[in-house]
C-alpha cells in the first residue's frame, strides 16, 4: 500500500501539539545556533515544510548542528553516518502530466503534483568531519530594527495589545516600554509584520477570518511559521507575545491533511517577502 505522506507528517505534528508543544521551536537557539537548516554539501537552505521537519526532528533529539545531509553525500564528503543513527525524512513535490479525456470526448492534458521523501541525516550524526566554528553573520537587534524600518506597513504604538488590521494595513504595538526585553519586542512585531505581508498589495493571502475562527486560526499557523523562519534567519530570541491557538491548530490539522503543508509554504513566501525588504535597505544603504 502506498504511503500517504500528508497524513503521516501531519499526524507527527499532531502528537507533538497535542501535548502542548510547539516541534518547530527546536534546540538550536539554546545553543547559539539560531539558523534555518541548510545542506551541509551545496549550503543551499531548506524550505516549506521541511523546514518545519528538521526543526521537530532537532527538538526531538537535541541537535546542535543546522546542517543536514544525504547518506550519498556524507560518504562523497568523506563522513560516515555513524551505526544505528536514524535519517530524517523531508519531502519534495514533482509536477507530472498526463492526457485525459473530457467530458466532450475530446484528450488534454491535466498537471498536477505528487509527494515523495528522501532522508537526510545531521552533521550530529555523522563521523569522520570536524565540526566548524559558528561565526555569526547577523546582529539580532540591529537587524530586526532594520527590517522594521524597511517594511512596507505603517506601525503605530500606544495601547496594551499587538495587532495588524488589514482594513487599513496597518500594524498597532505597545510602546517598546512595556516589554520586558528588547527582544521580546521584536518578536513580537515580526509576528504582526508577518500577518501585514498578507495584504492584498504584498502576498494577497485571506485575511477575513473572524476571532476563534478556522480561518483566523490558519493565518495565525502562518504567522507563526513565518516569524519564527525570519527570528531564526536573523538569529532573535525573543518570545512573542500573542495568544497561542494549539487547540485551533489542532482542529485544523485533524480536519485537513494538507493544511500544514499549505501554512509552511506560505508562510515560506513570507518570510522571502520580509527578508527580501531587509536586504533591499542593507544595499541602498551600501549603494
Amino acid at each position: 500500500m502506498k504511503k500517504d505522506l500528508y497524513a503521516e507528517i501531519t499526524s507527527e505534528f499532531l502528537v507533538a501539539l497535542k501535548e502542548g508543544v510547539k516541534p518547530w521551536v527546536c534546540p538550536w537557539e539554546k545553543r547559539g545556533m539560531l539558523a534555518l537548516p541548510v545542506n551541509m554539501t551545496t549550503g543551499n537552505p531548506y524550505s516549506g515544510i521541511n523546514v518545519l521537519l528538521l526543526a521537530m526532528r532537532s527538538y526531538q533529539a537535541g541537535f546542535t548542528s543546522n546542517e543536514w545531509v544525504t547518506f550519498k553525500q556524507a560518504k562523497a564528503s568523506g563522513a560516515t553516518v555513524r551505526k544505528g543513527e536514524k535519517g530524517t525524512r523531508c519531502v519534495f513535490f514533482k509536477p507530472v502530466e498526463k492526457n485525459v479525456v473530457n467530458e466532450n470526448g475530446e484528450t488534454e492534458t491535466e498537471a498536477y503534483t505528487v509527494i515523495n521523501s528522501f532522508t537526510v541525516f545531521n552533521r550530529d550524526q555523522l563521523d569522520g568531519i570536524e565540526k566548524p566554528a559558528v561565526e555569526p553573520t547577523w546582529a539580532p537587534i540591529a537587524d530586526a530594527e532594520a527590517l522594521c524600518e524597511a517594511f512596507d506597513c505603517v506601525t503605530v504604538h500606544g495601547g496594551d495589545s499587538a495587532h495588524y488590521i488589514p482594513s487599513v494595513d496597518r500594524i498597532h504595538m505597545p510602546e517598546r516600554e512595556q516589554f520586558a526585553k528588547g527582544e521580546d519586542y521584536y518578536a513580537t512585531r515580526l509576528h504582526e509584520m508577518a500577518h501585514a505581508t498578507g495584504h492584498k498589495s504584498r502576498l494577497n493571502r485571506e485575511l477575513i477570518g473572524k476571532f476563534g475562527s478556522d480561518a483566523y486560526a490558519f493565518e495565525e499557523l502562518v504567522a507563526e511559521f513565518t516569524s519564527w523562519m525570519v527570528c531564526s534567519r536573523i538569529g532573535l530570541e525573543g518570545e512573542m507575545q500573542h495568544k497561542s491557538y494549539l487547540a485551533h491548530w489542532i482542529r485544523i490539522l485533524d480536519f485537513d491533511k494538507k493544511a500544514l503543508f499549505k501554512a509552511a509554504s506560505l508562510a515560506q513566501k513570507a518570510h522571502n517577502y520580509m527578508l527580501a525588504r531587509l536586504e533591499d535597505a542593507q544595499q541602498d544603504q551600501a549603494a
